[in-house]
């Protein structure tokens, strides 16, 4: 795993909701479709990384990833 990834990891756990945007400014990578494949990996059995799409008003889609509890909770920070 990449240090890209543990960090990524650690800041979905945190609570954090991560875009492509997010990426290239926390973490210096372009490639965090490749990331999130990572960070999947390494999730503990009632974890799980969602995907979801926006639409900005420039039209533009953009996809934000967060981090849920199987039981449906969002991880948040405390």
């Amino acid at each position: 795993m990449t240090g890209q990834t543990d960090r990524l990891l650690a800041d979905l756990r945190a609570g954090d909701v991560v875009t492509p945007g997010d990426a290239l400014e926390r973490y210096g990578t372009m490639r965090l479709a490749a990331r999130i494949v990572e960070a999947r990996e390494r999730l503990e059995p009632d974890e799980a990384i969602l995907a979801e799409r926006h639409v900005l008003p420039s039209g533009k889609t953009v996809t934000k990833y967060r981090l849920v509890r199987r039981d449906g909770q969002i991880a948040l920070s405390l």
